[in-house]
């Protein structure tokens, strides 16, 4: 979520945001999200709602890789006693990814309306 919030401050802060998910997620999934982020960063310099965008393509990551954990543990059974903190990280993932997604249609919305009227 925090990565969602900066990515509101600029273009630069979403491309730092972008190539640190790259950086750090190691998988071709994280490296899609990264490069996805920090394309919308660069064309947010030139179409500025894009900056949202890439805001809410963050915070959907977040939430589709908490969603896909909660389904290996579901398979794998609770014996591994890294079980439940894995699984509370990755529902804390989901809800703040959540929140990240409604604030982001929020201030979409807010874009949008003050365009048209």
């Amino acid at each position: 979520m925090l990565g969602s919030a900066l990515i509101f401050i600029g273009g630069a802060v979403a491309i730092g945001v972008g190539a640190a998910v790259i950086g750090l997620g190691g998988t071709k999934y994280f490296r899609i999200l990264g490069i996805s982020i920090i394309v919308l960063a660069v064309l947010s310099y030139f179409i500025g709602p894009l900056r949202i965008i890439a805001s809410a393509v963050l915070a959907g990551g977040v939430m589709w890789k908490g969603f896909e954990i909660l389904s290996t543990l579901a398979a794998e059974g609770k014996g591994d006693p890294d079980w439940q903190p894995t699984r509370e990280r990755a529902l804390l993932g989901i809800v703040l990814g959540g929140v990240g997604l409604v604030v982001n249609a929020i201030w979409l919305t807010i874009i949008l309306l003050g365009i048209v009227l």
